[in-house]
């Protein structure tokens, strides 16, 4: 199932869990441990997580991998490589951006990075929805699912997403001209 239904399915299983493990993102796993729905991790049962980077060891889960989300381009309709979140903005990409939904976790990354882009933050959030507003004419799809991008990306309807940087290899691999942006604000980290 997709991650949205697959946490709404566990959180309403509580009483009578279904599932004995689940890889999800960062932002799941915290909503998954406020609903207290899952079980503390026993790092004595498991040697080989002695060799875990701090980070991925967490309380109720263990960190399986680590990228970035950030601005993926298709590299035979943009030659010039973005260099900034606000490239998205940029008219010469009108009707040829995608945007991932709005709260999935790309969804949210975006709408940070765009409120630190045009001087917003966490904490000054307006501006990320003020800007997405500003962006709906260069916004060809709103994509839920990183099948979907990759599918733009590959056909050329889109030229550029914000997305995780660790899809862009195996796009490649099955023939899909993308690349990974280095945007000078940065990426939004992305942890399994």
């Amino acid at each position: 199932p997709q991650s949205d239904s697959l946490i709404s399915t566990i959180v309403a299983q509580k009483e009578n869990p279904q599932y004995d493990l689940i890889l999800t993102g960062y932002d799941s796993y915290m909503y998954l441990l406020q609903n207290d729905v899952l079980d503390k991790v026993n790092y004595d049962d498991i040697p080989n997580t002695a060799n875990l980077y701090p980070l991925a060891r967490a309380t109720h889960g263990i960190g399986t991998s680590f990228t970035g989300v950030t601005l993926v381009y298709n590299t035979e309709k943009i030659k010039t490589p973005p260099t900034s979140w606000g490239d998205l903005w940029n008219p010469a990409y009108k009707g040829h951006v995608i945007i991932p939904a709005v709260p999935t976790t790309y969804g949210l990354d975006l709408l940070i990075m765009a409120a630190r882009t045009y001087g917003g933050s966490e904490q000054n959030i307006d501006v990320g929805f003020q800007k997405l507003k500003e962006l709906a004419p260069n916004v060809n799809a709103i994509y839920e699912s990183s099948s979907n991008a990759a599918q733009m990306l590959q056909l050329g309807n889109a030229w550029i997403a914000p997305w995780f940087a660790g899809r862009v290899a195996p796009t490649r691999e099955a023939g899909g001209p993308v690349a990974a942006a280095k945007p000078k604000e940065g990426e939004i980290a992305y942890i399994t």
